[in-house]
């Protein structure tokens, strides 16, 4: 068995520095351009947009092993040689992983917050998670008023830039004097976990075990320990170079333990 790690052709030069590492930290991975072949085995490909994840849905309805790197929960390496990447099994939504080790990094996290005005909505990207069914726009139609169903506190919205651009404003701006941010799977969760702020999320959110995924309890947020959470999550992203050092398969392992009962065989 092997494992097809896949790069964009829309975008070579990036995806290869991105999937080239991964490969050379699995032994029994093949890297290539495009499309991983109709045979059957694991694959990896990199971002949700391009054109290795028109093998997605297929693959995740035929319970084919697939694997999708995109930019990591913290500190995230967009394309770049430095900053992190997560890699999912699966599925777009990291595994809340037993036993992970411990981080090897760790921000500063602040205390959870227990008073805060206003709510934040974060709106995700339209294109997130199309290609397993996800509809993002329909959920950005609907979710204010939604919200406003549940609590009475002054409502702000907080767009997605695009890819490179700067956000109008500063998130610790929108998350000051904030009582909940209310998103669905994007990464600015997190962000706001480690501000202490509680979170309302789809259950795809990373931030999800620490959070709550029922709009009707944004009124009863809750404030967990988070220890565990930072310690699985920092287990599935990883620097270029923990990939190419074969930490990333180490910790691939035990996800695909986990998910499977069994270490997948390309892993080994």
């Amino acid at each position: 068995m092997r494992l097809w790690v896949c790069a964009p052709t829309e975008r070579p030069e990036k995806g290869e520095r991105v999937m080239r590492p991964l490969a050379d930290g699995i032994p029994r991975a093949e890297f290539k351009f495009g499309r991983p072949p109709d045979d059957g085995q694991p694959f990896a490909i990199y971002g949700q947009t391009w054109t290795a994840n028109g093998n997605l849905p297929r693959a995740l309805a035929e319970r084919r092993p697939v694997f999708l790197v995109d930019n990591g929960y913290w500190m995230p390496g967009r394309g770049l040689r430095s900053g992190y990447y997560r890699i999912t099994y699966r599925g777009l939504a990291p595994i809340f992983l037993k036993g992970a080790p411990a981080p090897r990094a760790r921000p500063a996290m602040r205390p959870w917050r227990k008073r805060g005005r206003h709510v934040l909505i974060a709106m995700p990207g339209d294109g997130y998670g199309s290609t397993v069914g996800l509809d993002m726009t329909a959920w950005k139609a609907t979710i204010v008023a939604e919200v406003t169903k549940y609590t009475d506190r002054p409502i702000r919205v907080r767009d997605k830039p695009g890819y490179w651009e700067r956000p109008s404003r500063p998130l610790a701006a929108d998350l000051s004097n904030c009582w909940a941010l209310v998103t669905h799977s994007s990464n600015v969760a997190v962000d706001a976990v480690l501000a202490g702020v509680p979170v309302i999320v789809a259950e795809t959110n990373p931030a999800a075990p620490v959070g709550v995924t029922d709009l009707a309890r944004i009124e009863e947020p809750i404030c967990p320990d988070r220890d565990e959470w930072w310690a699985s999550l920092l287990a599935q992203q990883y620097m270029l170079p923990e990939m190419r050092g074969g930490f990333a398969r180490d910790m691939l392992q035990r996800v695909t333990e986990q998910v499977d009962g069994t270490v997948l065989e390309a892993l080994l």
